[in-house]
Order: C-alpha cells, then structure tokens, then sequence
C-alpha cells in the first residue's frame, strides 16, 4: 500500500497545498500523514474507505484524516478531482494531529458535529459553495502573491466552517444503500471498457470491486436494477460484438470468442435474441447501409 507524505507532495515551507487531478486508471488504496478534502469536479467514480464502497460524482465532497485507508476509482474517463491537503499547523494546532471533529468546531461551537466523527466526512452535492473556495485557494496557491499564506489559512478556516455546517452524521446503513443501479452499471461496464478479455470477467471480480460478496453483490444488482447480473452481461457482451461487426473485418468467429462466447450456438442466439438478425445479417444490412450513404 502505498504511504503519500506531505513533504513528498507539497512546495517547501507550505503548510497547505492545492492539487487538481485526472487519473483515467484511479488512485490506489493509500494513505498519507496530512488532512485531505477532495472536492469532485467532474464525472463518476467510486471512493472506498475501511471496505465500505460508495458512488462518487460531480459536487461530491469528500474529507480524510491522517493514516485512514482510502481510494478513488473512475468509472467514466472524465473524473476529475481537486483537492486541498494541509498540516494542523496551518490552523494553529501544533504537537498534536486532531480528530475530525475538533477540526469543525474549530472557529464554531456546531452542537450537530459529534464528539467523535469515526472516519470519513462525505458531503453529497452541495452545489458551488464549495467549488468557489477551492477554486479561489488554487488560484492563491499558483499566483503565490504577497500575502498568500495568511490569505490561504484564512480560505481554510472558511472552508472547514462550510464543511460543519453542511454536515449532519448519518445513522449507521448499508454499505450498499449508496450504490444505485446507474453506479452498479458503470461499475460493471468499466470492467468491459477497461479489458481486451471479455471471458476473463468474473462476478468475484466484480465483488471485490464494490468490496461485498459475490452472492451478495448479485442480488444487489438484480434488486438495484431490475435485471440479472448475467443478463445485463451478456448484454454488454453482445453489443460489443455488433460494434466490432461494423467497425472491424474480423470474422465473426473471432469476435465470438473476443467478448467471451466459446460456443457459437450461445452466441447466434444471444445475438439474435437482441438484434433479431444473425451476426452475418447484420453486418451485411450495415455494409449495404454504409454504401449507400455513400452514394
């Protein structure tokens, strides 16, 4: 697992440094030894902490303690994140690393913040409130003006106050209950976008990604979106087989065995069973289209 030091990651003599960030592949399970609030710009993903998966999206906020154990995953290519990483030393705390809930109620005596927050803090669509802040502090960050430090600190606080009077504690749920049925797709076909071997893809795979049991994350699925695991699958299968049909000269033998069908008589009736036509119809019905396009 890999360990982000601040020293490592931050301009020297800083106290608090602005990161903006895409990863098409995500960030893998990490910690690090400073504070970090991570604000979603942009597209979907998912964020896992202590095995407890949940689906991420534009105007999510997310905030991590020292040592906690946590990643991010993309499940469309345009997630994109900025985040704001800080010592306690930047809030005038010194010797000591303070809970997440000393952190809130640091400027303000919040009565809704609880004594003891015991891992993350997740903001769920919150709109610009704090788009604008980490904006503004990214802007402080780079141009590194006179002054900026003070100004920067000042941005912190305001951010944090922000934060305590956005959250309330939830009561203890499912570590299902976030995921929707539009996140367990993407999940599913980020697995498909991502692999040159359709046949290589398992429902234990699958599992361990949202971190459940395979048993389990099959009835989550069929109960989230009203369709077998296996079907929707197949499905996914299949239209892969009719886009490389019109996009490649491979035979279709090899573009059976490409999304994962190793007998053809599966296969010819999978992709009946969607498009009516076999394999071979639709290919020519889309060659002659194709023609006469042309013409």
């Amino acid at each position: 697992m890999k360990t982000y030091r601040f020293d490592d990651i931050a301009r020297q003599n800083e106290l608090i440094c602005m990161n903006e960030s895409m990863y098409n592949h995500g960030l893998a399970v990490h910690d690090h030894d400073f504070f970090e609030i991570t604000y979603i710009l942009k597209g979907k993903g998912l964020y896992t902490q202590n095995r407890k998966t949940t689906p991420i999206s534009e105007g999510d906020l997310v905030m991590v303690a020292p040592r906690d154990i946590h990643r991010f995953e993309p499940l469309t290519n345009d997630f994109h994140w900025i985040n704001c990483i800080f010592r306690p030393e930047a809030l005038d705390i010194h010797g000591k690393h303070p809970s997440l809930s000393e952190l809130l109620t640091l400027d303000w005596d919040n009565s809704d913040i609880p004594q003891e927050i015991p891992h993350e803090i997740f903001l769920r669509k919150k709109g610009d409130i704090f788009k604008n802040i980490f904006s503004d502090m990214k802007k402080e960050y780079i141009k590194s003006g006179n002054g900026y430090r003070k100004i920067m600190r000042m941005q912190l606080r305001l951010l944090l106050t922000k934060i305590s009077f956005a959250y309330s504690p939830d009561p203890q749920e499912d570590p299902s209950t976030g995921m929707t049925a539009e996140a367990l797709k993407l999940l599913v076909q980020s697995f498909f976008n991502s692999s040159a071997l359709y046949s290589k893809i398992t429902l234990d795979e699958l599992a361990a990604k949202a971190h459940v049991t395979p048993k389990y994350f099959s009835e989550l699925f069929k109960k989230k979106t009203g369709l077998c695991l296996s079907e929707y699958m197949c499905m996914l299968r299949i239209n892969r087989a009719a886009e490389l049909l019109i996009s490649t000269d491979a035979n279709i033998e090899e573009i059976m065995h490409y999304v994962g069908y190793s007998d053809s008589k599966f296969f010819y009736r999978a992709f009946k069973k969607y498009y009516e036509i076999t394999p071979a119809q639709y290919r020519k019905k889309h060659e002659t289209t194709n023609t006469a396009s042309r013409v």
